[in-house]
């Protein structure tokens, strides 16, 4: 009840604000890292050269603020891979 007050403002209106997720600090966690791995598929040729244009060499080092840049190069170099295999097998028959 106490908090129900506190939430409100002296017209008795709701002043609850939304909260947002702001932690941009050091460095991405392991699921995270695992995550660019499950996106590659495991084909490390696919992330080495976007880590190494952040510069990186170790996936531990990624900084949370270029995570989702990377996550989406590492997205954009899969499916390119996936199409030129792709295109590789339908030409092979």
């Amino acid at each position: 009840f106490t908090q129900d007050i506190e939430d409100m403002d002296l017209r008795g209106e709701s002043t609850q604000q939304e909260r947002y997720y702001t932690d941009q600090d050091g460095t991405i966690s392991t699921a995270q890292a695992k995550r660019i791995y499950a996106i590659a598929k495991g084909e490390k040729s696919l992330i080495d050269p976007v880590m190494e244009k952040y510069g990186y060499k170790k996936s531990e080092e990624i900084k949370k603020t270029d995570y989702d840049s990377i996550c989406a190069e590492v997205t954009k170099n899969r499916e390119a891979y996936d199409k030129m295999a792709e295109e590789t097998e339908t030409s092979g028959e």
